[in-house]
């Protein structure tokens, strides 16, 4: 009987271990409510579909918590060498 409650005892607690949130988990979680461009909004709400792990590296990023936004690094001007149609925008 010790030893089931002994097993119990040491489940519950790794359970509770594990719920606990990383540190980067709470600095995304921080800034998954940051003000950002209308247009970092649009890559945003379309890369957290097709590239959700980048957004989640964004979130917990220094960019992040200082609002720079996807589209503010990452936006070329229309006569730029670099600059391409991206899915329609």
């Amino acid at each position: 009987m010790r030893r089931l409650w002994a097993l119990v005892i040491i489940l519950t607690s790794g359970v509770a271990l594990a719920q606990k949130t990383s540190p980067v988990a709470q600095k995304a979680k921080a800034v998954s409510r940051v003000e950002v461009s209308k247009e970092g909004q649009q890559c945003l709400a379309c890369h957290s579909d097709s590239t959700p792990g980048i957004v989640e590296q964004w979130r917990g990023s220094a960019h992040a918590r200082q609002k720079v936004d996807c589209y503010g690094c990452h936006r070329a001007n229309a006569g730029d060498p670099a600059a391409f149609d991206h899915y329609g925008e």
